[in-house]
């Protein structure tokens, strides 16, 4: 009687509650190519080395983001901290930021040069970053329909 029992709560179990294997699942991950992509060149460089990123569209329309982010470019360097990724905001022109657009497919591509400036206190320190692109699809940049994009992480030494 107590395996009867037992059978017949475990068999609730699972026709109320799903298989007995749904806990062991894989995640669903997204194996789709990115829409906009965003390569470093190098996986280190030095503290005043200059920085070159790609910036590939995959789309069929144009994408747009905004400049005066790290170094008054279109990309944002963010340092990987124990409490997270924070920002490099350093640009100091203290000009309105202007829409870029990045035309579409990838056979057009923009590459952006991050150069520290040696003249100031603000060059990279030693650690781990990315670079990040805030972009909009179409012509015009959207803060309310923004995507964002990632390179792979690289060291500065």
């Amino acid at each position: 009687m107590m395996y009867l029992y037992l059978f017949l709560i475990f068999s609730c179990s699972i026709a109320c509650n799903g298989s007995a294997n749904d806990d062991l699942k894989e995640p669903d991950i997204d194996l789709s190519e990115p829409e906009v992509m965003v390569e470093r060149d190098k996986e280190a460089y030095q503290v005043n080395e200059k920085i070159r990123i790609t910036i590939k569209n995959m789309l069929e329309e144009p994408v747009t983001s905004m400049d005066q982010q790290t170094y008054c470019t279109i990309i944002l360097l963010e340092e990987q901290k124990e409490t997270g990724w924070l920002p490099v905001k350093n640009c100091t022109l203290n000009a309105p930021a202007r829409e870029v657009t990045i035309n579409a497919n990838s056979s057009e591509f923009k590459i952006v040069e991050i150069v520290p400036d040696q003249q100031s206190a603000e060059t990279l320190q030693v650690g781990t970053y990315r670079a990040t692109l805030v972009y909009s699809k179409g012509e015009h940049f959207k803060p309310a329909e923004n995507s964002t994009a990632y390179s792979e992480t690289f060291d500065v030494q």
